[in-house]
């Protein structure tokens, strides 16, 4: 026997939704991202998520199985919200529910949930997984978002765990061209299996275990990018990535929003430099005429002599 580990996380896209409840509307976390969002026009609320396709047991191929790690992220935003939320996930196996656990949502930021478990599924055909949110809105919103579900299942296999290549091609998002001197990180879960750069635009990780794994890909010059693979063969996945926008270019999607500050400026200073000379000018014109009445007063008692 042979002990072996299968890990499953799912896409948003990958689940039928019931409620206030469905895909993310920001794409977090990589398009894993479940949300909810609930207000106080309807003072309590709320919606769950099931797999559309369920698990089947009868392909792990061998015994003892049992499900050994379950982990998520939370998140939740409020705006001028009072009240209070829950959400939790559920295992079911052949329609029974055998655990569940409430999850813990961070204020604005995911917080990362993980329950280490020994639970016995062998003698089940078919796994289940719902994701449940709801709240109580006295005023205002939040937006619940849970993100990364994932589960382990360990079983002992009764042959070698088979072995497969993974090419990852990494390609900029708007241009298609290959970028090279990106850094390819190959995990397991939190688990470091390999790391390389790409030559070319691309890398080669060989004789890589039957698993589930998620690829992140990082550059300078881009923003990070990640992907998730079950590699049950060997395969090929590209990678793309958004450039990050340089200097000049920050500068004019800056001048662009608030040129209005520029037309501000250059009018205040505009009245910084002309109202002194206003004033003198002003002035003069007062003394000018000041003299021109009082020379004239004198002018005329002359003559009057």
């Amino acid at each position: 026997m042979f002990p072996k580990e299968s890990e499953y996380s799912w896409k948003n896209t990958e689940w039928d939704f019931r409620g206030d409840i469905g895909q993310c509307t920001y794409g977090h976390e990589g398009g894993t991202c479940i949300q909810s969002t609930l207000d106080f026009i309807e003072p309590s609320d709320g919606g769950e998520a099931r797999l559309k396709t369920k698990i089947d047991l009868s392909k792990i191929s061998g015994d003892k199985k049992k499900i050994v790690y379950i982990s998520c992220k939370g998140l939740f935003s409020p705006v001028n919200w009072f009240g209070e939320f829950r959400g939790g996930i559920e295992i079911y196996c052949d329609g029974k529910l055998i655990w569940s656990g409430n999850i813990t949502y961070g204020k604005d930021r995911f917080e990362l949930n993980e329950w280490k478990v020994d639970i016995d599924i062998t003698n089940y055909s078919l796994l289940d997984v719902k994701i449940w949110h709801w709240a109580k809105c006295w005023t205002g919103a939040v937006e619940i978002h849970t993100a990364r579900p994932k589960i382990v299942i360990w079983y002992n296999a009764y042959s070698p765990p088979k072995k497969y290549d993974l090419r990852v091609r990494v390609v900029d998002k708007e241009s298609d061209n290959l970028i090279t001197r990106a850094r390819v990180t190959l995990l397991k879960g939190d688990e470091l299996i390999d790391e390389k750069v790409t030559d070319g635009g691309e890398v080669l990780f060989e004789d890589i275990v039957e698993n589930g794994y998620t690829i992140k890909v990082t550059h300078p010059d881009y923003y990070d990018a990640e992907g998730f693979v079950r590699l049950d063969a060997d395969k090929y996945i590209i990678i793309r990535m958004i450039r990050k926008p340089t200097w000049f270019e920050k500068l004019i999607d800056w001048l662009a929003t608030n040129w209005w500050w520029l037309g501000a400026g250059f009018v205040f200073l505009i009245l910084i430099f002309a109202i002194p000379e206003m004033i003198k000018e002003f002035g003069r014109m007062v003394r000018s005429g000041v003299r021109g009445i009082f020379g004239g007063e004198e002018s005329a008692g002359s003559k009057k002599e």
